[in-house]
């Protein structure tokens, strides 16, 4: 319930006895009141997913003029095209790659556009990537609203890559090397870069602090923060999904990042890309809602491992998904007799055995395992 709801509530209780108003009306009015509310945010989100997918189609239909594969951004792959879609830039963080690709007349002009836009890629920060995102402007467009910067002035892989790394990839780009392919009577010339070794503990080590103040706050495991991160964008700071979720721990604002804003500041709201892009906003809310579902949802669990095999589950599919792995009922209150008659090792088999998505399945052994990898890391002080 919302937090101002009760607060005006037992306001209004202490009313009603002084001055003989009836609390009962009041309250029905109220949960009325509530009930229309949540439905607008419902509402207001089915009109965002709408505009969304209707962008979405037309972003597509126009890069297929121009290109033989319609890339686009996803939770671990940046994709920008230039506002004429003669080029394209993509850096796959969970791959490990950089490609950019251009249209040109010939291998020579392809080699000298390449390396201008590397350089430039090079120097290229978030707030300039979501600025200058083709959906994203349409998406504005069809609402008929001003987009707002969003604050990460976190470079895309210049903080990752060192200078003279930059130097010697960019050594690479040369016309014999280049891939070339012929589309639409357009000759398109790509080049693919390989991330320099470590380049992605870079970018760890950059969410650290805020990493540890929230794993401090909220009593929640440093490694479980980076786990998420790690499978949920791959420390893509511009990272987006199809559902859509935002940013590097993956925010639905309809679900989770209405819960936790909730949770923090006793209001249901629902969040945009500008917000979620913001990587403070975002560990911000993704730790938060990690915590309610740890100790609000899941609080019946008793052993701790089988809370957090159940918590990281339900991060990826909800609480009532876990349940169902324990039996035929979507409530968790009627798992936990279940799971607290299981060790957690038990747990977690049956997680991995039973889970009704085989997506998840695979994604809860996939942050085990990143826990465990950055558990030793902050042991040994290489995070």
């Amino acid at each position: 319930m919302n937090k101002l709801f009760f607060v005006t509530s037992i306001l209004f209780l202490f009313s009603s006895v002084l001055f003989g108003v009836d609390y009962k009306t009041y309250k029905n009015e109220q949960t009325e009141q509530f009930s229309k509310y949540q439905k607008s945010i419902s509402n207001d989100f089915i009109s965002y997913k709408k505009v969304y997918d209707d962008s979405l189609k037309e972003y597509k239909v126009e890069i297929s003029r121009k290109w033989p594969v319609s890339d686009i951004s996803t939770n671990y792959k940046w994709v920008e095209y230039s506002s004429n879609y003669d080029s394209k830039k993509i850096i796959d963080y969970d791959k490990g790659y950089i490609s950019i690709s251009v249209i040109a007349a010939n291998s020579k002009e392809a080699e000298k556009k390449l390396i201008k836009m590397f350089d430039d890629l090079y120097k290229y920060d978030a707030k300039e990537g979501f600025n200058n995102d083709i959906l994203e402007q349409k998406i504005s467009q069809k609402f008929d609203k001003n987009r707002s910067n969003i604050l990460s002035n976190e470079k895309l892989i210049g903080d990752m890559i060192t200078k003279d790394q930059q130097e010697n990839l960019k050594k690479t780009i040369v016309a014999p090397k280049l891939e070339e392919t012929k589309y639409n009577e357009n000759n398109i010339y790509k080049v693919e870069l390989r991330f320099p070794k470590n380049a992605i503990l870079q970018k760890e080590k950059l969410y650290k602090t805020k990493i540890k103040e929230q794993s401090d706050k909220l009593n929640i495991k440093e490694e479980l923060i980076l786990g998420i991160i790690k499978n949920e964008s791959s420390f893509n700071p511009l990272a987006k999904s199809h559902v859509p979720a935002f940013g590097l721990m993956q925010i639905v604002p309809q679900s989770a990042g209405i819960d936790a804003y909730n949770h923090l500041y006793g209001e249901k709201k629902l969040l945009d890309s500008e917000y979620l892009f913001d990587p403070n906003n975002n560990i911000m809310i993704g730790s938060t809602y990690l915590s309610i579902l740890y100790y609000k949802h899941l609080k019946d669990i008793k052993d701790p491992q089988s809370r957090v095999y159940c918590t990281i589950a339900s991060y990826n599919t909800g609480s009532s998904n876990v349940a169902r792995a324990f039996g035929s009922s979507t409530k968790i209150s009627q798992a936990m007799n279940e799971i607290n008659s299981m060790s957690s090792e038990d747990v977690y088999v049956k997680l991995i055995n039973d889970l009704p998505y085989d997506e998840t399945k695979k994604y809860i052994a996939r942050v085990k395992q990143s826990m465990d990898e950055y558990a030793k890391m902050l042991q040994n002080g290489t995070l």
